[in-house]
């Protein structure tokens, strides 16, 4: 059987296994290189869910709030505190996807969206026909988004039914959720 070295991601180095072994105990002059290693051997990654409908203002873009975690191995989530947002724990590139569930309502359109740090990303809305009587989910574009340290992303939720709307969480399968996965460094 043939076994090839872990090069380390930032200088080509070969890295010492015991070295990796003991990377969760590592406070030496390689700290610069646990995050790249860390982020390649156990890469951060977030899904959360909403189980609390949201009510959502017509014709306003709004965060959607995530207070179920299925996976949040980097802490880059709170249930508490700002539960809209994943906050980059490793800088890098980041595969995000999800959806919006809303309740049913026939009147106007429905749109998700992803921002950065509160800002709308190009390219990133999705929109629905005019509505439905039933619930119904929007995704969120699936998209590779550059994260530094402390940036963080959401997705945001649409719809102009002229009343407030919530979102749907009647049905186990229809939920609004967000996932956040680490592709790799900048």
């Amino acid at each position: 059987m043939v076994t090839y070295p872990i090069v380390a991601l930032l200088d080509g180095e070969v890295l010492d296994p015991a070295w990796i072994a003991d990377i969760t105990n590592a406070a030496n002059d390689d700290n610069d290189r646990i995050t790249a290693v860390e982020g390649l051997l156990v890469p951060p990654r977030f899904r959360g869910r909403q189980s609390v409908a949201q009510s959502l203002t017509s014709a306003v873009f709004a965060p959607v709030t995530f207070d179920l975690e299925d996976v949040d191995n980097y802490s880059g989530h709170s249930t508490v505190t700002n539960t809209s947002r994943y906050t980059a724990q490793v800088a890098g590139w980041y595969l995000c996807s999800g959806t919006v569930a809303f309740t049913g309502n026939a009147t106007g359109r429905r749109a998700s969206d992803w921002m950065k740090n509160g800002s709308v990303l190009n390219g990133s809305q999705l929109a629905s026909a005019p509505g439905v009587s039933t619930a119904v989910e929007i995704p969120a574009a699936t998209m590779l988004i550059t994260l530094g340290v402390g940036d963080y992303v959401e997705i945001g939720a649409y719809q102009e039914s002229g009343g407030a709307l919530n979102t749907d969480v009647a049905f186990g399968q229809v939920q609004s959720s967000m996932s956040v996965i680490y592709q790799g460094a900048l």
